[in-house]
């Protein structure tokens, strides 16, 4: 199999990770060791959810790694270039822009509305928790799809296009249109903020510490 299809697979796959093993603590898991389902849970219960889930990121993001390592070890990788001060300056307007939707999603930061909306600080710990795991294997759709085709010699498209982001709007982005029952404006935002990573990942020189703080903040906070 070509390298470049390699790192898109496992682009979708980190996906399918992220998707698919809460459903899987959810409808297997947790029942199994509670009894009864979500809709029941005490608030100990929950973030024990977040935690489990957690976990089950944490051990196929490992195993993630682990295979990347391989694929990067059959191309030849370049070294992160500096940032210019113009890209600087872009990635700053992007994560204002993402603080926008943020501030639209919640009428505040993002993390007071989490503070406000938990029952306790318990909570609020194993939600973040949670949203730090699912922060890497966001990174990880929109760096490896990026890669995926940056290798391919057969395609061309423009330097700066962010194909990471787009997979990432696709899939991760799209999917919240349903994963809270059916919520328009949360898969709008996602899709919009999941473009708005790919951009900065790319007029960052695909600095993957850049991306992961654009992440991290424009997610988590």
């Amino acid at each position: 199999m070509k390298i470049q299809k390699k790192y898109f697979y496992l682009s979708i796959f980190c996906f399918i990770v992220l998707a698919s093993l809460e459903l899987f603590s959810l409808g297997v898991i947790e029942p199994f060791l509670f009894g009864y389902y979500y809709s029941d849970y005490t608030i100990f219960q929950k973030g024990l959810h977040s935690l489990i889930t957690s976990l089950l990121w944490a051990i196929s993001i490992m195993g993630i790694i682990r295979y990347r390592s391989k694929l990067d070890s059959e191309i030849r990788t370049k070294e992160n270039e500096d940032v210019t001060n113009l890209g600087f300056f872009i990635f700053i307007c992007l994560l204002f822009f993402c603080k926008v939707i943020t501030y639209i999603d919640w009428g505040t930061l993002k993390i007071i509305g989490e503070i406000r909306t938990k029952e306790n600080l318990y909570l609020v710990i194993t939600q973040y928790i949670y949203y730090i795991f699912e922060v890497a294997l966001v990174s990880m759709i929109i760096i490896y799809a990026q890669k995926s085709i940056d290798s391919s010699p057969n395609l061309s498209c423009p330097k700066l296009f962010p194909f990471g982001g787009l997979v990432l709007s696709l899939t991760w982005g799209a999917f919240h249109f349903i994963s809270n029952g059916i919520d328009l404006w949360n898969g709008i935002s996602c899709m919009l903020f999941s473009l708005l990573a790919g951009m900065a990942y790319q007029i960052t020189k695909q600095n993957e510490k850049y991306l992961l703080c654009f992440v991290m903040i424009g997610y988590l906070i």
